[in-house]
């Protein structure tokens, strides 16, 4: 391996110097260390080198610094005729901190497993791309224009997501959508869920 660097012209001397025949310490230092080396450790202190030049003369060039101080003027005005808000997420208190879900950020949720995370998430999606929820204190409500939404899932299943949205959007606990056995108008509430969400 040392070989085929030294043939491209790589300088391994502070790894085995080929050319060293006098200094007998230094050589027995270089051996015993490539003794005790894997070849991914030596082939990462080589790919050390080289990734320490191209720091120096490719990734640095196209740093950008600024003045934070320009341009904010004009970046107080505006907020007066378009204040930062994004589409409204479902809850108060997530709007409150996240301002909506704005263009341009990104939002991670962290929580232990079974804590509701994809449920939040379904919800999110529910609220943003459709026109429509049921309220159990008054009944069919508008959430506002309907926006395009992509849900990507990994481990649920299609009809797993399916009923999660249907529960969020008719207010119908998901046992009963599941077992097929409905209070009162909990089926209509669903079917009407499925409308929406056609």
């Amino acid at each position: 391996m040392l070989r085929a660097y030294d043939s491209f012209g790589i300088d391994i001397s502070d790894i085995y110097d080929i050319d060293n025949i006098l200094d007998t310490k230094k050589k027995q230092t270089q051996e015993d260390r490539l003794d005790n080396s894997s070849l991914g450790e030596i082939a990462d202190l080589i790919d050390q080198k080289i990734d320490s030049i191209r720091l120096r003369f490719v990734d640095d060039c196209y740093e950008e610094a600024e003045q934070a101080g320009e341009g904010v003027l004009d970046l107080i005005e505006s907020f007066k005729f378009r204040p930062e808000v994004g589409v409204p997420l479902y809850g108060p208190f997530i709007n409150t901190v996240t301002r909506g879900a704005r263009l341009k950020k990104f939002y991670l949720r962290s929580a232990a497993t079974g804590i509701g995370k994809t449920r939040s998430m379904i919800a999110d999606a529910c609220y943003i791309g459709c026109n429509r929820i049921y309220d159990e204190f008054i009944g069919w409500i508008s959430t506002g224009a309907a926006q395009p939404t992509l849900f990507i899932t990994t481990e649920q299943e299609k009809e797993e997501v399916q009923t999660m949205m249907l529960a969020f959007l008719s207010n119908v606990n998901e046992e009963h959508i599941i077992n097929g056995k409905y209070m009162g108008d909990e089926e209509a509430r669903v079917r009407e869920a499925a409308n929406v969400l056609a």
